[in-house]
């Protein structure tokens, strides 16, 4: 209330200074090009869901395009407008953008973004690979369909959109109100697994969510110092609904357990989560002298959630609990959390000397959930049931911390070097496990050293070298795969040969090592390109761009066997090349002008653990009808194979036939 008191109290005065803003220049040229077409896809050629899970382009009009800008000064309700948008039409990932202003008085923005993800690959998460059971599941499958978990058993079938908005007030004043709304909501289905005792049985998934995000607050913007008071807040659900309509679901499990099949016959699951979140936040920077720049952010937020649960499924499962066989399981459950949480950071860039400078950043996150647990539970087999009340209070303390400083040195002859050192610690507490020996609670602790150090070298002015390393070792982290004792470099270089041709490289390097004898576990990478950009004469009839990378990697990590808890090794291998070129070239006296000519395309080629070949070559030419319009035709061809999972593979022809028209 206080915020929103200040935001309005200083209206009045930021209406003042919008009053006295200079009248606009002259309107600038309006500017409007808009692009559709219409697509085709040939017929396609191997696995259609893995198509639709990697491009899943569809076919018919489109508006590929739309880019407006407008300005008229004094025009009334606005004076300048922009819009843009991309790929509507049916495509899965359309977006749209929108800025009006008028003057001083306001400066509202629209971001709208509209997703379909797809994601059903036959071998991911397939417990029947080796058996052959590789076909895909259909998107809606019939209701009582057998063959509806064929192939994998954790795929997507997602529409989900997202909406921004911001207003400011007075803009360009000292003083600058603003009100923000962004929605984050979505809906779809996919199969997911119900996990029992000694078997998994995969069946369908319903989601649905959506999240609300309020904020308004003030900047203030001074010749020395600035801030941003920010409040807001954050409503959030979820629904997720898992169902097995009556048949005979026989599971993973491909033989019996102490001579009984284990079926699920039926089932029914719902999840509602309801959540809300308040938070405040500042952010300050200031210049109180010539040789230093101070910044600061502080975050405190108090989200919430509540949370309920229904199960009633029925077949044949085994309770390793109770060593005993039942026919059927009704539970409910409801939780309740909390969790403060409070960050900030303060960095400051300090300038003692012309040639030296010194940055220092030092951050802090800490918060604690707790939580409260009632769960009732109803075993309907031969033996009776089992009931258990409300649970004791769950909770998760974590804290971490960063502190880090670099020095940057001008060296004479275009060297910059770079030195600095990152100390990184923090702890977290939560309950034990129930079959825990070290007692009620588990703590874990983060601590590590990292060494920075880099150069910058331009020996001329056509060449610049760029080179960053860093050296991190810690003696105690929270995962085995996080960054333990590791290296990690890397070099980008440009060379400007001429004034219509530039050469870039880079390469980059990562190796990361965590010695604990019980679980060892070493990741490596590596990955270095070529690039180059020509444009003779300018480009004004040819240009060409063209890029390769080779990269490798390698990650090898000890797991226990879930069926037999033995120990086991993962490695995991990749090495692949990556190139993509376009050449465009101008024809002349072809229509109403220079027709141009497009050629190129992009290659994946990889072998190792999961060997893929992509290629998608390409070919677009453009002809001019008119100053402002031309039409344009484009064909791709999209290949995709894998050497271990050959069934995974397509192909297929994309053309587009479209107009563009500017103004």
């Amino acid at each position: 209330m206080r915020l929103l008191l200040a935001v309005l109290l200083t209206i009045p005065l930021a209406a003042q200074e919008a009053s006295s803003e200079p009248a606009q220049a002259a309107a600038a040229e309006p500017r409007f090009t808009l692009e559709v077409g219409n697509r085709w896809t040939s017929t396609l050629s191997g696995n259609r869901d893995v198509y639709r899970s990697l491009v899943d382009l569809g076919d018919g009009p489109k508006v590929l395009g739309l880019d407006l800008s407008l300005t008229r000064p004094g025009g009334g309700v606005l004076d300048q407008l922009e819009a843009h948008a991309t790929g509507w039409g049916g495509d899965p990932y359309s977006t749209a953008w929108a800025r009006a202003r008028r003057g001083n008085l306001y400066d509202f923005t629209a971001d709208y973004r509209n997703m379909v993800y797809f994601n059903a690959l036959p071998s991911f998460a397939n417990p029947g690979v080796d058996r052959g059971i590789v076909a895909a599941i259909s998107p809606t499958p019939p209701a009582n369909s057998a063959v509806l978990f064929a192939g994998s058993q954790s795929t997507y079938n997602l529409h989900r959109r997202m909406l921004d908005t911001r207003l400011d007030l007075f803009p360009k004043s000292r003083i600058i109100p603003f009100l923000a709304y962004a929605r984050d909501w979505g809906k779809g289905d996919g199969v997911t697994d119900f996990v029992a005792d000694f078997n998994e049985y995969p069946v369908r998934n319903l989601l649905r969510d959506k999240t609300d995000h309020y904020r308004g607050g003030v900047r203030l913007q001074f010749n020395r110092a600035g801030a941003t008071l920010e409040q807001g807040g954050t409503a959030f659900k979820d629904d997720q609904r898992v169902y097995l309509p009556a048949s005979n679901n026989p599971g993973n499990r491909t033989t019996p357990f102490l001579g009984q099949p284990l079926n699920l016959t039926s089932l029914q699951q719902a999840y509602r989560a309801r959540g809300d979140s308040l938070y405040s936040k500042a952010l300050v920077s200031a210049n109180p002298f010539s040789w230093i720049n101070l910044s600061g952010q502080f975050l405190y937020s108090l989200p919430s959630s509540d949370v309920a649960m229904s199960q009633d499924n029925t077949g044949n499962f085994f309770s390793s609990s109770a060593f005993a066989f039942f026919t059927g399981e009704r539970l409910l459950a409801s939780t309740q959390s909390k969790q403060p949480h409070t960050s900030g950071s303060f960095t400051a860039e300090l300038r003692p000397h012309r040639r030296l400078r010194v940055f220092e950043s030092v951050m802090t996150d800490r918060f604690h959930t707790t939580s409260t647990l009632a769960l009732l539970t109803d075993a309907l087999s031969p033996g009776g049931s089992t009931t258990e009340g409300p649970a004791g209070l769950e909770r998760l303390v974590l804290n971490y911390n960063r502190q880090e400083v670099n020095v940057i040195v001008d060296v004479a002859g275009g060297l910059t070097l770079r030195g600095g050192h990152r100390y990184v610690w923090g702890d977290a507490v939560t309950r034990a496990a129930a079959l825990s020996q070290t007692g009620t609670q588990r703590s874990a602790e983060n601590r590590m050293h990292v060494g920075l150090a880099g150069l910058t070298y331009r020996p001329a002015q056509r060449l610049s070298l760029y080179f960053d390393y860093e050296t991190g070792s810690a003696d105690k982290n929270y995962f085995r795969t996080s960054l333990q004792d590791y290296h990690r470099a890397r070099v980008r270089g440009r060379f400007q040969v001429s004034s219509s041709l530039s050469l870039t490289a880079n390469a980059a390097q990562l190796h990361n090592e965590n010695p604990s004898p019980a679980s060892p576990y070493e990741f490596k990478s590596w990955s270095g390109s070529l690039g180059a950009f020509w444009t003779p004469g300018g480009g004004k009839w040819v240009s060409l761009m063209a890029d390769y990378t080779r990269s490798s990697l390698k990650s090898e990590l000890n797991f226990l066997v879930p069926q037999t808890l033995q120990p086991a090794r993962s490695v995991y291998r990749d090495s692949a090349h990556v190139a993509s070129s376009l050449l465009d070239l101008k024809i002349p006296h072809i229509g109403a002008g220079s027709a141009s000519l497009g050629l190129g395309g992009s290659l994946y080629v990889s072998t190792g653990s999961r060997a893929s070949d992509y290629y998608q070559p390409l070919g677009r030419l453009t002809i001019p009808l008119h100053r402002k319009a031309s039409v344009f035709g484009e064909w791709r061809w999209y290949n995709y194979a894998e050497q271990f999972y050959r069934y995974e593979g397509f192909r297929t022809h994309h053309f587009v036939l479209g107009l563009r028209l500017a103004m």
